[in-house]
């Protein structure tokens, strides 16, 4: 007796689960053109706003870190240009290895910036 007594307790809990469910999805269902319809509307009105958090902060490390790669490229060409061109022009080898120091000054002098 006690156990089919549990059995229709739980029965009518899971019903009345159930009919609360199905009238909470009902009503969301319900709402859903008008909403749609109000985003389209702020989409074609162009008041749309999407929140983009800390998107601002990582493009500011991103063209930190391109600039630091080309400053990189520069002084990397620059000395190795220097190196070659030094066999057969020492003196314009020179100028380049010399001038290769000039982006490797920026880069470890610049600082990092905010």
């Amino acid at each position: 007796p006690y156990a089919a007594q549990l059995v229709r307790g739980e029965a009518s809990h899971a019903i009345q689960d159930f009919v609360k469910q199905s009238v909470d999805s009902a009503g969301i269902v319900w709402k859903l053109p008008k909403r749609v319809d109000a985003l389209l509307t702020q989409a074609e009105d162009g008041s749309l706003t999407v929140a983009t958090p800390h998107l601002e902060q990582k493009i500011d490390r991103l063209e930190r870190l391109i600039h630091r790669v080309l400053i990189a490229v520069m002084f990397g060409s620059l000395l190795v240009a220097g190196v070659i061109a030094r066999a057969s022009d020492p003196v314009f080898g020179t100028v380049l290895i010399v001038a290769s120091g000039v982006p490797l000054l920026y880069a470890l002098f610049s600082g990092r910036r905010k």
